[in-house]
């Protein structure tokens, strides 16, 4: 509190005015450990709960709040266990923390607290203390909300508080056979239930919104993103022992038929159509007048157009492209820069949009703005036959020529080539082991399915609605392999050994808001190659308005992000390496320090585990298509190696062709191998 100009004011209130003192050591210059951060989640992004009355603080006020609620809790990953309850072995005198209580080591974190003065909190308030006789009165080892013990325990690692939610995947089964080829469907069989195995009823208890997700990733020689994207909660019906279908995909912006006026009849180019609420739209276009051209010739599978002009056209407007022709497609607007059209993003809440053209317009081609207007369900149209993807219009509700656009979603299908990468840009190109639009691999692919529920928690019941606190109660992932085309062999991923590594540091990890908890989880985004970060506005459901004339993307591919992120404080262009991460707002890592000694970043075991692959980085072109050689060695070691300098070796070590000759010096039994640079001595 000290750190963010928090104190106590004589009446035991808290004092917001306070003047910030950063916290400064001594080592013959002058350290300030303000920036330092625990490295422990879940406290690191998910909050402890609100105080009471926090509901009538200023805005700014509860930012304070919400940055000193992230403080530190998990004492036992210093202290250890006493009671044996936890993962840690206790030190001898390890119960002390919670046993003899002190100003002292109370007040160290707690600094907020003027001893001389009271401390009121939760309607409870502590008198002026001049000396540590009276700690343990209230503050005992165990059994009450103001013991040390309790008091520290977060409610998302509470296993009382906290019942938590596990998918098991029992099942993957292609369509036919035991591999999936191109064109099959791919099916799943998974149970939910809390954490001691007991189903989960989501129509009853915990009785809060569920959010279920599913992404495909492979190969894992070099993983590429396949698909990201909910499944509808519709799946579930009763509570069951489990549920079996196939992985849903949403198509967006199709064009099912051109209305008569009658009771039209036309048909999805996929089916079946998964007939749940709020997975279907229908919608009537009309062509404004605003019009343009392509101005350089596109492919499909791109996520941008560059056009003649953009006079006219604002983000979020609907678009169709070649109208009347073979190649007519339909798309939306997110955001314009100078003439050029960027459509969706991949992760923009899982395909929302139409993410990227279906077909190549040449250059010439007709850009039209339209207007859509919905159609409501029954009272329009309605869906006649599921299976068969049909759909019938009610006659006079759709007026004759208009275009019909219908958003669905169906069973995913394996493509017969890869789509783009998440959150894809000119950027990044296949010298990163981007594949899209090469031929699908045959290997080791893996689906992976987590979700979400979320838990609102109230300590103590004061009824305040400011001070409840919701918490996302996440899955761990659970992470399926299975075998595409004439591979025979299950290949795991190993360039992190296991995800316990991360463990060791963290304890688990939760990000985007503790909606993505643990390793497995990450790899599904993170580990493809190509992916990218999002523009500097993200644009998801927000109306885009205010985008600014540059991205700022950057890889976020694990190679590159994890390195840069670990080496943090020690990188050369650390202040320039931004991740604008779950909101709008930019995060830089140029303040982090790993904490390992001696040699810091050098302990690359620390994260790789028993896995040896890092020594030399993977080759990630493609086998058949590759047109320039994939730069593994740029892509790994220039994440940390980030001076200028080090940038120009690496091209320096790269022939026109784009072949690298670091392993020369750096590969395995090189004079200056990887493994021998990264010794600590």
């Amino acid at each position: 509190p000290s750190v963010l100009g928090v104190s106590t004011n004589a009446d035991g209130t808290r004092n917001y005015a306070a003047t910030p003192t950063p916290l400064k050591g001594l080592g013959g210059e002058i350290h300030d450990f303000s920036e330092v951060g625990f490295p422990v989640w879940p406290n690191l992004n998910v909050a402890m709960p609100r105080d009471t009355g926090f509901g009538t603080l200023a805005s700014a006020q509860q930012t304070t709040e919400n940055n000193i609620r992230m403080g530190v809790t998990a004492c036992d990953k210093c202290h250890g266990d006493p009671d044996g309850s936890g993962p840690l072995a206790a030190p001898a005198q390890g119960d002390q923390i919670y046993s003899q209580p002190s100003r002292a080591a109370c007040g160290s974190c707690h600094d907020d607290i003027v001893w001389t003065q009271p401390y009121a909190a939760n309607g409870q308030t502590m008198p002026a203390q001049t000396n540590d006789s009276g700690c343990a009165g209230c503050h005992t080892n165990s059994g009450n909300s103001l013991d040390a013990k309790t008091a520290h325990v977060h409610p998302l690692t509470s296993s009382t508080l906290n019942t938590g939610m596990k998918i098991t995947t029992s099942a993957v089964t292609p369509s036919t056979g035991t591999m999936l080829d191109p064109g099959e469907k791919l099916g799943v069989t998974l149970s939910i239930t809390n954490d001691a195995g007991t189903n989960l009823d989501f129509t009853v208890t915990p009785g809060s919104t569920l959010a279920l997700n599913v992404g495909v990733i492979g190969p894992t020689s070099n993983n590429n993103s396949l698909l990201y994207g909910p499944i509808p909660l519709g799946i579930l019906g009763a509570v069951a022992n489990s549920y079996t279908f196939n992985v849903p995909d949403r198509v967006r912006l199709e064009k099912i038929g051109a209305a008569t006026g009658g009771a039209d009849v036309f048909t999805t180019s996929k089916t079946p159509i998964w007939n749940y609420t709020g997975e279907k739209t229908v919608r009537e276009g009309t062509v404004t007048a605003t019009a343009t051209t392509v101005a350089t010739a596109t492919v499909a599978q791109q996520n941008y157009m560059d056009v003649a002009s953009a006079t006219g056209f604002a983000n979020n407007d609907y678009l169709v492209i070649d109208r009347g022709t073979a190649n007519e497609e339909y798309m939306r607007v997110r955001r314009i820069v100078g003439a050029r059209f960027w459509f969706n993003t991949r992760y923009d809440t899982a395909y929302n949009y139409q993410p990227y053209l279906r077909v190549a317009h040449a250059v010439g081609a007709a850009v039209e703005k339209i207007t859509v207007s919905s159609k409501t369900e029954t009272t329009a149209w309605s869906i006649s036959d599921a299976a068969n993807g049909k759909v019938t219009l009610v006659a006079g509700q759709f007026t004759a020529g208009k275009v019909v656009l219908m958003d669905y979603m169906s069973d995913w299908v394996m493509p017969s080539v890869y789509p783009p990468p998440l959150n894809d840009s000119t950027d990044l190109d296949e010298t990163w082991g981007e594949w899209a639009g090469k031929n699908i691999v045959d290997g080791t692919y893996i689906v992976g399915i987590w979700g979400r529920y979320t838990w609102t928690y109230n300590p103590f019941g004061d009824n305040d609605a400011n001070h409840n606190n919701s918490y996302p109660v996440t899955s761990l992932p659970n992470n399926k392999e299975f075998l595409v085309g004439a591979a025979a062999t299950i290949v795991p991923y190993t360039l992190i050994s296991s995800g316990e590594n991360c463990n060791v540091c963290h304890n688990t990890l939760y990000f985007h808001g503790g909606s993505r908890r643990d390793f497995g989880t990450c790899i599904l985004c993170h580990a493809t190659a190509g992916s990218e970060d999002w523009p500097s506005y993200r644009g998801n459901n927000a109306t885009p308005t205010a985008f600014p004339a540059t991205d700022n993307k950057v890889t976020i591919n694990f190679r590159t992000m994890l390195h840069k992120i670990h080496m943090g404080e020690e990188l050369t262009n650390g202040s320039t390496y931004v991740i604008h991460g779950n909101n709008a707002s930019s995060n830089t890592f140029d303040e982090i320090n790993f904490p390992a000694v001696p040699g810091k970043v050098k302990h690359c075991d620390k994260c790789h585990g028993t896995s040896t692959v890092w020594k030399t980085p993977g080759d990630r072109s493609h086998p058949t298509q590759q047109t320039l050689p994939a730069r593994v060695y740029r892509a790994s070691c220039g994440s940390c190696h980030d001076s200028t300098a080090a940038a120009a070796h690496i091209d320096l070590q790269t022939s026109a062709a784009g072949a690298e000759s670091c392993a020369v010096c750096h590969g395995t039994g090189r004079a200056y191998a990887v493994e021998i640079v990264h010794k600590n001595r």
